[in-house]
């Protein structure tokens, strides 16, 4: 059933920032009252945009001012998974526990995925990136730091024990979720850019040079993976294996890759502030060969863009017409909130110490919970939708009970990506069972 607008607004009027900070992640129960809140939003937002339905988890969480409260618990959550989180799978090598359970870590990593999914679905409305306020930078520099790491992304390595490679497909998959997230959070930036704090642009332009990054996304098609013979795609939240046979559309992220370049190159907010020079021109440029007469007639709007190019290969190198006074305020106005976090924490060998006994034991009665929580989350929607096109599902994992496909060529699609999620699910399943 759906979740009504009174629930929505009650659990948007409890969503808070982690009292302990990142010391909470995965183990106060706050934190763990705050992820199904947060994931119970995420589902009916999701559901009010298939519906066509009133936007009202949107509206709840702009009447209680909790945009900035998700940024906040998306930076708790990704430095835990930054300096925690290694910590954590030495200590599962050196010395696994006997009973150990690797579902907490799970949730805490689709946390991550479920925040900076309810943002993209908010951020599509210019009054939720206004409502950012001071914050939008921090927000701007943790995307583009998912970016960068999206290019840097390795090969899995296929090393260690079981144990080990599960916790790192399943960590693969769920910052995958993240990376091609942020991708739409920039465009959502950029679309809206004369409206947020001038510290955005320094944090976009000056400080990480995102039309670079973009322009490396384009040129690796970070969008795509080769497996062996089979080429799969990032669509609706996961790897799927492309079809074959037919012509090949624009992705979701491919989209948002160009249409967030386009607001960079194009829009004068962004041209008044940029500094070309000889390196970032030629870089630029390299754009030339991907614009396309069939990649223009995905998206109309970059045919204005390919004559810019055209004319900047031609000519001098536009200046930018208030670097100087611009950059003097927007210095001014960075945000310092990661910091903040990071340095409340004295030891991260201490705090995972602690840690470490309530995260890879998980009792009874929490898995239950658990549990219980995905039940109430998978019927906020009245039919379930395939995880792969978005149709009615009638199909459901046997395994894990948690994802919905229309046919087995979807489910199979899929499996891929669903596979790390789904052995954790079922493990714990399993045990739930007996």
């Amino acid at each position: 059933m759906t979740a009504s607008r009174d629930e929505a607004n009650t659990w948007a009027e409890h969503l808070a920032v982690p009292a302990g900070g990142v010391a909470d992640v995965g183990v106060a129960p706050a934190w763990t009252a705050q992820q199904e809140r947060v994931g119970r939003l995420n589902a009916q937002a999701h559901a009010n945009v298939v519906a066509g339905a009133d936007e009202y988890v949107l509206e709840a969480l702009l009447s209680c001012d909790k945009m900035p409260v998700l940024v906040c618990d998306l930076l708790c959550t990704e430095l835990w998974r930054e300096r925690a989180l290694p910590l954590v799978v030495k200590l599962i090598e050196t010395n696994p526990p006997p009973d150990l359970s690797l579902l907490k870590l799970f949730v805490i990593l689709n946390h991550e995925s479920s925040l900076v999914n309810l943002l993209e679905l908010c951020l599509y409305n210019k009054e939720a990136c206004v409502a950012l306020d001071d914050i939008a930078s921090d927000l701007a520099e943790y995307c583009c730091r998912q970016l960068l790491a999206l290019l840097s992304e390795k090969e899995e390595d296929e090393a260690g024990s079981p144990e080990i490679q599960q916790l790192r497909r399943m960590s693969n998959t769920a910052t995958s979720a993240v990376r091609f997230g942020c991708l739409s959070i920039v465009r959502y930036m950029t679309d809206y850019a004369k409206d947020l704090p001038l510290s955005v642009l320094y944090a976009l332009l000056e400080n990480n040079d995102v039309v670079q990054i973009l322009v490396e996304v384009v040129e690796r098609r970070s969008w795509e993976v080769r497996n062996g013979d089979s080429l799969q795609r990032w669509e609706n939240g996961r790897w799927t294996a492309a079809p074959t046979g037919q012509p090949q559309t624009l992705t979701q992220a491919e989209a948002q890759v160009w249409l967030a370049l386009n607001n960079l190159l194009m829009d004068q907010v962004f041209r008044a502030k940029y500094r070309f020079t000889t390196a970032n021109k030629s870089i630029v440029l390299k754009l030339r060969r991907y614009m396309t007469e069939e990649l223009i007639d995905q998206i109309p709007p970059l045919a204005d863009l390919r004559m810019q190019l055209d004319q900047l290969a031609v000519f001098d190198s536009p200046l930018p017409t208030d670097v100087a006074r611009a950059s003097a305020v927007m210095i001014q106005q960075v945000s310092t909130v990661r910091e903040t976090l990071a340095t409340a924490v004295h030891s991260w060998q201490a705090l995972v110490a602690a840690q470490a006994e309530r995260l890879l034991h998980v009792s009874q009665e929490e898995k239950e919970a658990h549990f219980e929580s995905i039940s109430s989350v998978l019927v906020q929607s009245e039919a379930p939708r395939c995880a792969v096109c978005g149709k009615e599902a009638h199909k459901r994992c046997a395994r894990c009970k948690n994802e919905w496909y229309c046919c087995r060529e979807c489910q199979m699609r899929a499996w891929p990506g669903h596979k790390p999620v789904c052995d954790v699910l079922s493990e714990d399943l399993h045990l739930h069972s007996k």
